[in-house]
């Protein structure tokens, strides 16, 4: 009896979770459309997507899991306490992937850019979400982007022109004779 009581529950929650799942997918779908049709910041684009979709499926798992009669406060709860500790344990990894996040946002260099950063001084090969790609001299250096964030960067990637002044004309006064 039991059982056939909580039935329609379950049968409420598997379809709940796929809403969720056709949500996320169409989420991701047109953010990546965007990305598509944006001229920079593509990364940033696709990070949105997958950060999107997972967030989507998570609120779908719970809510189904509510559905269905199990007791989510506890479980809140817990992955609110376990995100803590992992927020503590992963300080530096994820204090790279936010900064990794605002280069590729804010882009104050891209790859194929000539940098000089802490005596390191390459081309930029690669942006990634925790490491920015130098190469100098046949060697590769990954750089943190956190460190980046926070210390002076040189970027040599234009060759501005100095403006020339214009040469003084001399005004030529008509003397009256």
């Amino acid at each position: 009896r039991q059982a056939v009581a909580v039935w329609p529950h379950v049968l409420t929650g598997v379809f709940i979770i796929l809403v969720f799942w056709v949500m996320a997918v169409i989420v991701k779908f047109a953010i990546k459309r965007m990305a598509g049709r944006a001229k920079r910041r593509k990364e940033v684009y696709r990070l949105l997507a997958k950060c999107a979709k997972g967030v989507i499926l998570a609120m779908g798992v719970i809510t189904a899991l509510g559905t269905m009669g199990v007791d989510i406060t506890a479980l809140v709860t817990g992955l609110g306490l376990t995100g803590f500790a992992v927020g503590l344990a992963l300080k530096d990894p994820i204090s790279n992937a936010i900064a990794g996040f605002m280069v590729l946002f804010y882009e104050p260099f891209k790859a194929g850019d000539y940098v000089a950063f802490s005596g390191i001084e390459g081309t930029v090969k690669e942006v990634q979400l925790r490491y920015t790609i130098l190469i100098a001299e046949g060697k590769r250096y990954l750089i943190p982007n956190a460190n980046l964030l926070t210390s002076v960067i040189t970027v040599n990637n234009q060759v501005v022109e100095p403006v020339k002044a214009k040469p003084k004309t001399k005004s030529r006064s008509r003397k009256s004779s």
